[in-house]
Parts: C-alpha cells; structure tokens; sequence
C-alpha cells in the first residue's frame, strides 16, 4: 500500500440522495431505464442504485435529459442526514 496515497474520499448519504433524486426525476417523466440509456449512454441502472459516484458531467448530462438546470437539481439534497 502507497503511505503517500490519500483515502478515497466517499458520502454514502449524498451517493444515495443524489441517485434517488435522479430515479425520481426519471418516474416523473414516466421514462424507463432502458429509454434513458438509449438516449443518453448511461447505465441508469448502476447509477440509480446510488453504490457508485457519479460524474458532474454524467450528472449534467441526465440533467439536460430530464429538462432540468443543474443549479436546481441538489434542491431539497442535503450532504449528511438530518
């Protein structure tokens, strides 16, 4: 093991908020996964079940999808729980 190498920074909390927003965005528009992946690229399926993190542009990318502006996506999303 590296002594130099910093720990993977993680937030389970925020992984999962972020992936059940996105799953709720997805239902709202009454839109399968497989329909999302066609358009976009993305395997929803692994970034819906929140064990992974997700990149900003991957994130802004299913924004744009979803019609809505990054800047209102973490609306509602905390870092820590309550």
């Amino acid at each position: 093991m590296n002594p130099h190498r910093r720990p993977k920074r993680t937030n389970d909390f925020l992984t999962k908020s972020v992936a059940r927003r996105l799953k709720e965005l997805r239902a709202k528009e009454g839109l399968s996964q497989e329909y999302v992946n066609e358009n976009t690229g993305l395997n929803l399926p692994r970034i819906e079940a929140g064990n992974t993190n997700i990149s900003l542009v991957t994130l802004a990318t299913l924004c744009d999808f979803y019609h809505l502006p990054l800047s209102d996506f973490f609306d509602g999303i905390s870092s820590s729980p309550p």
